[in-house]
């Protein structure tokens, strides 16, 4: 059986390596010899690329597990994988197996479909306990103001935006600039809340008419985006009104109807 493996680089900045790659294919009754995975008449690896390689002549039919390494040779040691899918030529199975992650320089890693399992089902124990542990390190939180969530003390660079994902940011923001300068010529002063609605344009894909334009007064709506709010765990039971809110018994009572503060 041949199997075609499809590597993607991400692209991360420093993500793409000139160190010697290795891997090894486990399947169903079986495993490939160790393979460099290593074209001549290109530079693999580089960030943001996809490359291909072939394994010939294997006996298995799936893989169910594979084994990756790199040396530390070359001027950037340093490897960002996104994903790495294996395909059998002959029958058109494939797998993917989504990496994302840094692979270091001496060290074996082992990888199965989806990259997930239960602890006790884990495959690889000691590679589970030394990412653990390196996560521990990297993702320590802190608490910035008392009665705030707590927040991650360090953004780890795994979780900043990627190049794409930057320049694709950029583009939009220049090109909101752009909208919002037009804007500015045939758009009068808001007066209202309705006149904030000049701003969006109908049909225009890069800033539409939000749908919250019609339903930003309502409760449930005002309610659903606090639970499902980034902080909604700071969310307490009011059982009175609190001193400061500007808000008085007489002013609510036409909404309350025949009903009172304490009934509610």
């Amino acid at each position: 059986m041949q199997f075609e493996i499809t590597v993607k680089t991400g692209d991360r900045l420093g993500a793409g390596t000139d160190a010697n790659v290795f891997v090894i294919l486990y399947g169903n009754g079986g495993s490939s010899d160790e393979t460099k995975l290593d074209d001549l008449f290109r530079n693999d690896f580089e960030r943001g690329q996809t490359d291909v390689f072939y394994i010939e002549d294997q006996q298995f039919e799936t893989v169910t597990s594979l084994e990756l390494w790199k040396g530390s040779a070359g001027l950037f040691a340093d490897w960002y994988i996104d994903t790495i899918t294996v395909k059998n030529v002959s029958t058109a199975w494939q797998t993917v197996f989504p990496i994302f992650r840094w692979i270091k320089s001496d060290l074996r890693y082992k990888f199965v479909p989806c990259d997930t399992s239960l602890p006790q089902d884990e495959q690889n124990k000691e590679q589970r306990e030394r990412e653990l542990s390196e996560k521990r390190q990297l993702y320590q939180y802190c608490q910035r103001s008392d009665g705030f969530p707590c927040q991650v003390k360090v953004l780890p660079d795994d979780e900043k935006f990627s190049f794409a994902w930057i320049w694709d940011v950029n583009i939009k923001k220049t090109k909101l600039k752009v909208t919002s300068k037009f804007k500015d010529l045939f758009t009068k002063s808001w007066k209202t809340i309705e006149d904030l609605k000049t701003v969006f344009t109908e049909g225009d894909s890069l800033f539409p008419e939000p749908l919250d334009c019609s339903r930003w007064d309502d409760d449930v709506k005002f309610g659903m985006q606090r639970f499902a709010g980034t902080n909604n765990t700071v969310i307490r039971l009011c059982t009175e009104i609190p001193e400061k809110l500007a808000v008085t018994p007489d002013m609510l009572k036409p909404f309350l109807g025949t009903d009172t503060l304490e009934s509610d």
